[in-house]
């Protein structure tokens, strides 16, 4: 962009090239700028090259404006990593346990193994509200799992638990912050 127009001399013009692949593959093209009556030299020909590649694995999961939007508690004061995923969790009634469940699509050729490790563990606080009810998969090339974590609700105090999810094979960690909320009444 733009895909045409003129300079007068001495003038300047910034051309943006988009790479948008619809399949996953190596491209590269030359793009040529035609000058009409240009005799001095050869017009301007620039080489090009794009590489789209396939995540390995896909999460089926909405994205959550819970730090974004900064309404994360200020009791919760604990640092977290820039690129954390936030999964919220309500709650409508004490003591009854309420479960959110997302996809992760294994994009590969190859079955892998998935894990989810709590990381927040505290010496005296084994007991956590939010646990994963499959914290270890084996995934098939090309099908999906469903991760499944549940929050049963003690007080009607937000809580917080830090995950972290792992595709050993893939050397893949992803830091996964999980949200366990009453919901207003």
């Amino acid at each position: 962009e733009p895909a045409s127009g003129s300079l007068d001399a001495g003038e300047t013009a910034t051309f943006v090239a988009n790479f948008l692949p619809e399949e996953v593959d190596d491209f590269s093209a030359h793009l040529m700028c035609e000058i009409p009556f240009l005799t001095q030299m050869e017009p301007p020909d620039i080489h090009v090259t794009g590489r789209s590649r396939r995540p390995v694995c896909h999460f089926y999961l909405e994205t959550s404006d819970y730090l974004t939007a900064n309404r994360r508690h200020p009791d919760f004061t604990e640092p977290l990593p820039k690129d954390v995923r936030v999964v919220e969790i309500y709650a409508s009634k004490l003591k009854k346990m309420y479960t959110k469940q997302f996809g992760i699509l294994n994009t590969t050729d190859t079955p892998y193994e998935v894990t989810w490790e709590r990381i927040d563990k505290k010496d005296d606080d084994e007991y956590c509200p939010i646990i994963c009810s499959y914290p270890r998969a084996l995934v098939s090339s090309g099908k999906k799992h469903i991760a499944l974590f549940s929050y049963r609700a003690v007080s009607v105090k937000t809580v917080e638990s830090l995950w972290l999810f792992s595709i050993p094979e893939y050397n893949i960690h992803i830091t996964f912050l999980f949200v366990g909320k009453m919901m207003p009444q």
